[in-house]
C-alpha cells in the first residue's frame, strides 16, 4: 500500500487493522485521518471484503470527489468503496421508501434562508441582515439537531422573534408548498430506521463496514442515526478532531464522544500525537496563532509568505502573476464577492480553474439580488420584475397592495413606466409628493456610468435610508467588488451583462487551480494555498470581545493547515473606496513569540537604521529607507512607499537590516 505506509507508527497501525466493533481515531489537523480511512478501505478490499459493502461518509460533496480521486490514484488496481455524504445517504433512504410505497416525494432544499427571512418580515416586521439570518438559521438547525420537543422551544427568543412561532410557521410553509430541508430528511431517515419501516437492504445497500471522516461535526440527531446504521455492521470507524468544529458545521455536537464508551460495546479509542501532513514551518505559525505547541512530523521544505498590498486590485494582479497553473493551488476566500473578481480575470486570461462554490448562488443572495435589481430598475423604468423585487428597499413608502396596483396598471397600460404607474395608485398627496421629489434624480441615474450609478444607489437613493431605518449594514465586500468590476465594465449594461455571463460559467473540474470558500475547503488538502482577504471583517469576522472569536482563530489556523507545501497570507488596505484594516491574525503571526516579547533596549536595531539602508519587512518585503523622523520610518518598497510606526516595527521584529 502507498499513502501512509512509510509513516505508520503503532497508533496508525492499530487503527488500520481494527476491523471489528467501534473505533474512534482522534488526531489533530494533518494527522493522517483521511488517508487512514482510504488505507483501511483498501486493506479490507484486499482481504476479500466486497467494495460495495464498505461505506465512507465525507463532510461534503467536494470531499467526496477528492476521496474518490485519491483512492483511485493510490490504489488503481482496486475497485473503490461507496463514498458519499450523510445527506445523500439519507435522501436515498427516504426517496426509496416513498417510491416503494407510492408516496409523492417533496422537493428537498439545501437551505431555507429565503423562506425564514420572509416569515420574519411578514410575521414580526423584522428585516434580517445576512449575518443575523445566518445566526437564526443556526438556532433553527440546533433545535432540529438536538431533537428538541415543542415544549422546550416555547419561550425561546431570537431578538424579537419567537422561535416556537417561527418553527410552526416554517413547518406549515413546508407542508403547504410540499418542500423539506436536509434536517427533515435526516429526521425521516431516523424514523424509518428506528421503526424498521425501511432498511438499507431495501435500497440495495448491504453494508458491513462504515467509516466517517470529519465526524466531529455530526449532530446529536446524526449520532442517533449513525447508531441505527451501525446496528448490524462488523465495524464502524470515526475520524475526529474536536478542535475543528466550526460555525458552518451547523448543529455539530462533538460532546457526544464524551459518552462514546457507553454508546458502543467495547470501543477502541486511539489518539494520534503527530501531524504528518502540515509542514513544520506552517505548524510553527499555527502554534503562534492558537498559542499551543503543534507537533509536526513533516520536515518537507516549505514556505510561509505574508503579503500586504495597497488595494484589492493589486492583490488580483499579484495572484495572477504568481500562481502556478501546473501545481495544485487553492485560492481560499471568506466572501464570495472575492471569487467574482478572480473568476472575471481568469476567464479573460483563459486560465482553467475549478470552482468549489456556486456562481448563481453568489449573485442571488439578498445583498447581490437587491443591488442588481435596483440597477436594472434605474436603467429601465419598465422593468416590472425588478420593481416588484425592490420597491420596499427604495423607500417609496408603498404598501404591498399599492405595489400590486402598480403591477396591474402597467399590465393594462404597458406604455407607462413604474414611476408613472405609482402616481396612478391610490395614495395620499404627501406620499405622491415624496415620490415626485425623488424622481428627477432617479430618472437621471439611467445615464450614469456603472461606477457612478453604484455610488448613487449606495449613498443617495432610498436604499441607503431603507438600510439605516431597518438597522441593516451594507455589504462592503460585495459593494467594493462591484465598484472594482465597474472600472472594468464602465457602462452599466455592460456590467450587468458580464454578471449574467458569470452565472453561466462551466469551470474545469480537473484543473489544478481551485477557487474555494473557507467553508468548502473543509476536509480538503492542497499543495499550495493562498489565503485571501486577511483583513478584519473577513478573518476574523468578529472582534476580540465576541464569543465566536476563538472559533475564528481555530478556523484560520485550520485553513493554514490545508497547505502541504507553500502558504501565502494576503491582505490589502483598500478595496475601491472602502478602507479596510489588516487582520489581527497577520500581526500575531508576524510578531515575536510571547516568551521573547520583552527584549533589552540595547538589542533593538533602531540605532543602526538610517536613510538609504536596505531592510527586509516581514509583510512588504525588501525596501530602502527614504526618511526617519518623529517615530516614523518611510520605506520605498518594490511597488510603493509606506510610512510606518518605527516602534511597532522594532518591537514586533517586523524589519531587519540586510546587506
Amino acid at each position: 500500500m502507498r499513502g501512509l505506509k512509510t509513516l505508520f507508527n503503532d497508533e496508525l497501525q492499530q487503527a488500520l487493522v481494527h476491523d471489528r466493533g467501534a473505533c474512534v481515531f482522534e488526531g489533530s489537523t494533518g494527522s493522517g485521518k483521511s488517508t487512514l480511512i482510504r488505507e483501511r478501505a483498501a486493506r479490507l478490499i484486499e482481504s476479500g471484503v466486497i467494495p460495495q459493502s464498505i461505506l465512507i461518509l465525507c463532510a461534503n460533496e467536494y470531499c467526496v470527489k477528492e476521496t474518490q480521486r485519491l483512492f483511485n490514484y493510490e490504489h488503481p488496481e482496486l475497485k473503490a468503496p461507496l463514498i458519499t455524504t450523510l445527506d445523500r445517504l439519507c435522501a436515498k433512504l427516504v426517496l426509496g421508501y416513498e417510491k416503494q410505497n407510492g408516496i409523492k416525494s417533496a422537493r428537498i432544499y439545501k437551505r431555507m434562508d429565503r423562506f425564514v427571512k420572509k416569515i420574519c418580515k411578514d410575521a414580526f416586521g423584522v428585516h434580517l441582515s445576512s449575518e443575523r439570518l445566518a445566526k437564526l438559521i443556526d438556532k433553527l438547525i440546533e433545535c432540529d439537531a438536538m431533537m428538541l420537543p415543542e415544549s422546550e422551544i416555547n419561550g425561546k427568543m431570537f431578538d424579537q422573534i419567537d422561535l416556537a412561532y417561527l418553527v410552526k410557521a416554517l413547518k406549515k410553509l413546508k407542508k403547504n408548498n410540499e418542500i423539506r430541508d436536509l434536517m427533515d430528511v435526516r429526521s425521516l431517515s431516523l424514523q424509518l430506521l428506528t421503526s424498521k419501516a425501511y432498511s438499507l437492504e431495501a435500497c440495495d445497500l448491504r453494508l458491513t463496514h462504515l467509516m466517517l471522516d470529519d465526524a466531529e461535526n455530526l449532530s446529536f440527531l446524526d449520532h442517533f442515526l449513525i447508531k441505527q446504521l451501525a446496528a448490524d455492521l462488523q465495524s464502524i470507524f470515526f475520524a475526529i478532531n474536536r478542535d475543528n468544529t466550526f460555525r458552518f458545521a451547523q448543529g455539530a455536537f462533538p460532546q457526544a464522544y464524551d459518552a462514546f464508551n457507553t454508546t458502543y460495546d467495547n470501543p477502541l479509542w486511539i489518539k494520534a500525537a503527530v501531524d504528518y501532513h502540515t509542514p513544520a514551518t506552517i505548524a510553527e505559525c499555527m502554534s503562534r496563532l492558537v498559542k499551543k505547541p503543534l507537533n509536526s512530523g513533516n520536515e518537507a521544505a516549505d514556505v510561509v509568505a505574508f503579503k500586504a498590498l495597497r488595494d484589492k486590485e493589486l492583490m488580483m494582479d499579484y495572484l495572477l502573476k504568481n500562481i502556478s497553473a501546473e501545481k495544485e493551488t487553492a485560492l481560499i476566500y471568506r466572501h464570495s464577492s472575492t471569487a467574482l473578481l478572480l473568476i472575471d480575470r481568469l476567464l479573460e486570461m483563459a486560465v482553467p480553474f475549478q470552482l468549489h462554490d456556486s456562481m448563481a448562488l453568489m449573485l442571488e443572495n439578498d445583498t447581490a439580488h437587491e443591488l442588481l435589481s435596483i440597477m436594472r430598475l434605474f436603467m429601465n423604468a419598465h422593468d416590472l420584475d425588478a420593481f416588484m423585487d425592490v420597491y420596499e428597499q427604495l423607500d417609496f413608502g408603498l404598501t404591498a397592495n399599492q405595489a400590486k396596483q402598480v403591477r396591474e396598471i402597467m399590465l393594462v397600460n404597458p406604455q407607462l413606466d413604474v414611476y408613472q404607474a405609482m402616481l396612478e395608485c391610490n395614495m395620499r398627496n404627501a406620499q405622491k409628493q415624496k415620490i415626485i421629489s425623488s424622481l428627477e434624480a432617479i430618472r437621471m441615474a439611467k445615464d450614469m456610468n456603472a461606477y457612478r450609478l453604484l455610488e448613487f444607489i449606495h449613498e443617495e437613493s432610498g436604499y441607503a435610508a431603507y438600510l439605516k431605518r431597518n438597522g441593516l449594514a451594507a455589504d462592503i465586500h460585495f459593494y467594493s467588488t462591484m465598484l472594482l468590476l465597474a472600472k472594468r465594465y464602465p457602462k452599466a449594461d455592460m456590467l450587468l451583462a458580464r454578471l449574467d455571463e458569470l452565472k453561466k460559467i462551466h469551470p474545469n473540474a480537473s484543473a489544478p487551480l481551485i477557487l474555494t470558500s473557507a467553508e468548502n475547503a473543509f476536509g480538503q488538502s492542497f499543495d499550495d494555498v493562498y489565503l485571501l482577504d486577511c483583513i478584519n471583517t473577513s478573518f476574523p469576522l468578529v472582534g476580540k470581545a465576541h464569543p465566536d472569536y476563538p472559533q475564528e482563530i481555530s478556523l484560520f489556523a485550520y485553513l493554514m493547515s490545508r497547505a502541504g507545501n507553500h502558504l501565502e497570507l494576503i491582505a490589502y488596505k483598500a478595496a475601491a473606496q472602502v478602507k479596510v484594516r489588516m487582520s489581527d491574525f497577520m500581526y500575531t503571526l508576524c510578531s515575536k513569540e510571547a516568551e521573547s516579547e520583552v527584549a533589552e533596549e540595547t538589542n533593538k536595531p533602531a540605532a543602526r537604521l538610517r536613510r538609504g539602508a536596505k531592510i527586509q519587512h516581514k509583510l512588504f518585503g525588501k525596501g530602502i529607507i527614504s526618511n526617519l523622523s518623529e517615530g516614523k520610518i518611510t520605506v520605498r518598497f518594490e511597488m510603493e512607499s509606506k510610512t510606518l510606526s518605527l516602534s511597532h516595527c522594532i518591537e514586533n521584529n517586523m524589519i531587519e537590516l540586510i546587506n
